[in-house]
């Protein structure tokens, strides 16, 4: 490989130093790239490179690291961060001018697109100042007439905005998504926030920047294929109804925004979204058909080929322009370029030079998943798909390349996936093997001849689009249908970086394992039907020489080898290490409570799970977005799954709010749970209905917990209940819809198992102070038990956490759960102030982040994501 594929290599060593620039600070980067350098002169001792090649592989990996710190530094934002850090709403106010630099995009009562700023003006500036940005632009519409007006935005069109300066959110929980670090691998550093359409006022005068900014020119230019793909997307939408409307948007245009998301979820579900981002699949069936359909009217092979290499820059620009499609129309050109010159260059050399060529356009493409996956799957296909068709028995072509293509895509996309996403099914391969040239044969050329028809006269189309239904219906139902099988989801702890590398290094082992005892055992299968016919006088002396030279039992011990390997680093890369510090993870849910509970022995409990608090009227339903932001799908279930949690000993409701409840239901939904616990109390809403009535459909066990239970969740782990007070009713369930002194309070004991050390925390769910107060007549309850960290009731409101509270349990720490700037004003000056008098210090998820308690055989242990958030 380091002999034979030098642009492959360069290749690698630009993404590697890449990652390094990005991973590491300057310094540590550079030391890290010499350190790899350092093993050249290795290779060079063992022949497997030139001395002057590795000399180019060395200088590589030092220019990919310095590239990646220019560019970093040539990206810095005209504002610094801490303009954005404690500044009034007022001081950040700003006016900018400048141009879209994207296609405008509305979500309900929110509209969207990029800004290249020109200039700006502060209230305390006296003249606009030069500011050469990249910003993103979110718009909240007032009233529902605004979205005609959002409408008449354009790319490239110049404009002068006025709102607020604001710094991207970022990933508060660890191991969580950053948005801010997101937008970075685009350029973006700043969200400029506006309220109302009236404040984008249009400038019209092109004299401002027209000659002088190409960029504006080129903008320009694409507002027209952004105008053509609207036109298109209104063709398709009046050809066919929802949800194969956005279905076929998405998948001939790279559009996903009338995408029904419950479409994308179950195709999500069973790794098919690959179908619905235009890449190498979409680009291969465009040039197959332009080809065609040039061959049908008999142009020349030259200008066939010439004609479509116009046009696939094109199509990619049509649809959208992502990283796969970008680098699935550069292979395509060039393999197209070298067939009309009469060579056609090794498909890895053609694929590195695609990746070389973005990245030196913008290296943070190798931080983007897209692009990653994009890459690294083509490679696998090429490098791996003729070593598996070989190994499958003598069926018809079509059958083994579909077989093979598959059988490698997942197994090289497997670990990106799962250290991005966390879970991957068991029926990706048989709903990919099925699907996948159902569609990209099928429904993708059907869909694009219905367009085209479309394009001409529409009622041409409606037979087309007709079979295209029929056919959709049918992707719909296989796909609900998988999607509906329950425990074919694997839930994948995120995996270390050299875990991955491992996994590619065995996979390429086992594979070239099994080829080479497949060669071996279908060469001894041939020497005995030969020597079964024939006399030992007149065997093939080739035959013979062969099978002397390769020894089937050493084949055979290498095969086994590298499927030990290749077992052993699934199995480990499944079962990640485990501790034996348990673990209680106070999650940054907003304005809510969500809490982990991690035993010493792995078992997981999870109480509350957050919740979004909607006050909309029936009349703004114009707002409501097309996925609504759900904390317990956007953010608990993914941190659960990030962090391998498989299953829940238990979900512990505390009470019904919906700052509480809310984000349980997706937890039901996805997370396999062992037993419900509630407090014994009812509150009618349409969310609690919803998630009761998950948890009898999964035959979840629901228990009422009250003052007296406990429970032992493993030897180290006990929790008692402390509240409510046990019912004079027994089982039976009452309604309260003042929920909040119905909370249940637990009292959680830890132990560590090789120390024995102990510590205790107090979770008291929305407890007010007539519930504190109950509690506190009960003496032999915290006279009897002791706490290292209370976790404050109500998120700090004014109503729970009295000074005889504080003074009964005497805590040596508060975690205070609350939002963000939130309209309660949470937490009050008054419980601050207690527990400041009582000597008690805090940390808050609104400032902190997430905030962990770890036991550890020296004793407890106390860390925060962030040691102050601001908005």
């Amino acid at each position: 490989m380091l002999q034979r594929r030098p642009i492959v290599v360069i290749a690698c060593c630009f993404v590697i130093g890449v990652h390094f620039g990005a991973a590491l600070s300057a310094g540590a980067a550079l030391i890290a790239a010499l350190g790899l350098v350092l093993i050249l002169p290795l290779c060079c001792r063992l022949k497997w490179c030139s001395w002057r090649l590795a000399v180019l592989y060395a200088l590589t990996l030092l220019l990919a690291v310095t590239y990646f710190i220019w560019s970093v530094q040539l990206d810095r934002s005209y504002w610094p961060e801490s303009h954005g850090e404690g500044a009034s709403n007022e001081e950040q106010a700003a006016i900018w001018n400048g141009f879209i630099s994207s296609p405008v995009e509305r979500d309900g009562d929110r509209v969207q697109f990029h800004f290249m700023s020109t200039d700006w003006k502060s209230t305390e500036m006296n003249e606009p100042a030069p500011a050469r940005e990249k910003l993103l632009v979110q718009v909240r519409l007032h009233m529902k007439q605004e979205i005609e007006a959002a409408a008449q935005w354009k790319r490239g069109q110049q404009v002068q905005i006025a709102g607020t300066l604001s710094l991207p959110g970022e990933a508060t929980n660890f191991g969580a998504f950053s948005y801010r670090d997101y937008l970075r691998t685009a350029r973006i550093h700043w969200i400029v926030k506006v309220s109302g359409a009236e404040q984008v006022t249009d400038t019209a005068s092109e004299a401002a920047i027209s000659l002088m900014d190409i960029q504006w020119t080129v903008q320009k230019m694409l507002a027209y294929i952004d105008g053509l793909r609207e036109h298109l997307s209104g063709l398709l939408q009046r050809l066919y109804e929802q949800p194969h409307s956005g279905y076929v948007q998405g998948l001939i245009l790279g559009s996903r925004l009338e995408l029904d998301p419950n479409t994308y979820q179950q195709f999500s579900e069973l790794g098919l979204t690959h179908v619905l981002a235009i890449s190498g699949l979409h680009v291969g069936v465009f040039v197959g058909a332009l080809l065609g359909m040039f061959r049908l009217l008999r142009m020349t092979k030259e200008t066939s080929i010439a004609a479509v290499l116009w046009l696939i820059p094109f199509y990619v620009l049509l649809t959208g322009a992502a990283a796969s499609v970008v680098r699935a129309g550069m292979m395509s050109m060039a393999a197209l370029y070298g067939l009309r010159r009469g060579w056609l260059k090794d498909g890895l050399h053609i694929l590195s030079a695609a990746l070389l060529l973005m990245l030196l356009w913008q290296p943070r493409y190798a931080l983007q998943v897209g692009f990653q996956l994009s890459f690294i799957v083509t490679a696998g296909l090429i490098v791996f798909v003729p070593h598996v068709v070989r190994l499958l028995p003598a069926w018809p072509s079509w059958l083994t390349s579909s077989i093979a293509v598959t059988l490698v895509a997942q197994a090289v996309s497997f670990p990106v996936t799962v250290y991005y996403f966390n879970q991957f099914s068991l029926l990706s391969f048989g709903a990919n093997f099925l699907l996948v040239p159902f569609i990209s044969m099928g429904v993708l050329p059907l869909g694009t001849i219905s367009l085209l028809a479309a394009a001409i006269y529409e009622p041409l189309a409606r037979p087309v689009a007709w079979i295209v239904v029929r056919m959709n219906d049918l992707t719909f139902t296989i796909v609900q249908r998988l999607s509906l099988i329950e425990g074919t989801t694997v839930i994948w702890p995120t995996p270390h970086i050299w875990w991955i590398i491992i996994y590619y290094v065995s996979l390429s082992l086992l594979i070239v394992s099994m080829v080479r005892w497949m060669n071996t055992y279908r060469l001894q299968r041939r020497f005995r039907r030969q020597t079964g016919s024939a006399s030992e006088d007149t065997q093939p002396l080739d035959t013979f020489i062969t099978l002397r030279s390769v020894t089937p039992r050493f084949v055979l011990s290498g095969l086994l080898g590298a499927s030990l390997l290749f077992g052993t680093i699934i199995y480990t890369g499944y079962h990640r290490e485990r501790s034996l510090d348990a673990t209680i993870s106070i999650i940054d849910v907003g304005q809510g409570d969500s809490i982990l509970i991690r035993t010493a022995t792995g078992r997981h409990i999870l109480i509350d799970g957050g919740g979004t608090v909607n006050f909309r009227k029936p009349a703004d339903r114009w707002r409501d977005r097309r996925v609504p932001f759900e904390v317990g799908e956007k953010v608990v279930v993914p941190l659960l799954k990030q962090r391998g949690v498989r299953s829940l000993a238990a979900v512990v409701l505390t009470h019904a709010d919906q700052d509480h409840a809310g984000g349980l239901q997706a937890v039901l939904e996805q997370i396999p749970t062992k037993r419900f616990v509630m407090n014994g109390t009812w509150k009618s809403s349409a969310s609690m209905h919803s998630l009761y009535r998950t948890a009898l459909q999964k035959q979840i066990p629901i228990i009422k917990w009250e003052l007296g239970d406990t429970w032992s969740l493993d030897a180290w782990t006990q929790i008692k209940v402390l509240y409510p007070e046990a019912s004079s009713a027994g089982n039976h369930i009452s309604t309260s819809d003042q929920q909040n002194d119905s909370s249940i309070v637990l009292h959680v004991t830890l132990t560590h198992p090789r120390s024995k050390v102990q510590s205790s925390i107090l979770l008291t769910g929305d407890l007010e102070a007539d519930g504190e107060q109950m509690m506190l007549t009960n003496s032999d309850m915290y006279e009897s038990l002791s706490i290292d960290v209370l976790k404050v009731a109500h998120h700090g409101s004014k109503t729970s956490t009295t000074p005889e509270w504080l003074q009964a349990w005497q805590p040596r720490l508060a975690v205070i759960s609350a939002g963000r700037n939130n309209r309660y004003g949470h937490p009050h000056p008054l419980v601050l102030g207690a527990l400041s008098q009582a000597n008690v210090p805090v940390l808050r998820t609104d400032l902190n982040g997430e905030v962990q308690f770890k036991l550890t055989g020296s004793g407890l242990k106390v860390r925060k994501k962030h040691d102050r958030i601001f908005p």
